[in-house]
């Protein structure tokens, strides 16, 4: 009976000694499913914040991107490719109708103020909406545009224009000829930058 109990008291401590194995085994299972859970996430939040700097990187190349195409467009102007055949032909006769009785220079002047007006803020991004927005040029108005009959001297000064050759500075938006306007006309409140020829020249 001694025995017996003896054995009975050895498989409860074997049982005690198996549950408590089984308690660590499962503490330290638990343990380790949790640490590889935080390093999974640690390495889910470092993938996570690299795919946020990669997009507001892409975000900021494609801002610069469009910043850099507007650039080209308004001041690479110079580059005859950017300068499309029909506002060429538009943009000469123009210059001939405005400045056809000017040399060389008065006649750049005037198409440095094209140029000058699709480079600024306050008017049209393209010479063709520069020469035909509203109430801007006597020619287009009356539509002596149509007629006129450009000669190689404007063919030139157009060209050169293009190119970067400057007569006036890059803030001239405005010219007129104060033989012809009026005295009350706001245009004679501008600032005069410059006078070639016929013709006055303001910011």
């Amino acid at each position: 009976m001694t025995n017996y109990s003896g054995f009975n008291a050895f498989l409860l401590i074997l049982a005690i000694l198996l549950l408590i194995g089984s308690y660590r085994s499962n503490a330290e299972y638990e343990e380790i499913q949790e640490a590889h859970a935080r390093e999974v996430n640690r390495k889910d939040a470092i993938i996570q914040e690299k795919e946020q700097q990669l997009q507001v990187q892409q975000e900021t190349m494609d801002v610069y991107y469009k910043k850099i195409m507007e650039l080209r467009y308004r001041n690479d102007m110079l580059i005859d490719t950017f300068v499309r055949d029909d506002e060429r032909e538009i943009f000469a006769r123009l210059v001939q109708a405005e400045a056809q009785g000017e040399g060389f220079e008065g006649r750049l002047a005037v198409a440095n103020v094209v140029l000058n007006r699709v480079r600024s803020k306050g008017f049209p991004d393209t010479i063709r909406g520069v020469i035909e927005q509203d109430g801007q040029f006597c020619p287009v108005r009356t539509g002596a545009i149509d007629s006129v009959e450009v000669d190689s001297i404007t063919t030139a000064v157009v060209d050169d224009a293009i190119r970067g050759e400057e007569a006036v500075p890059g803030d001239a938006l405005f010219f007129y000829n104060p033989a012809i306007v009026s005295r009350g006309h706001s245009i004679r409140n501008r600032e005069v930058v410059q006078e070639i020829g016929n013709h006055v020249f303001a910011r």
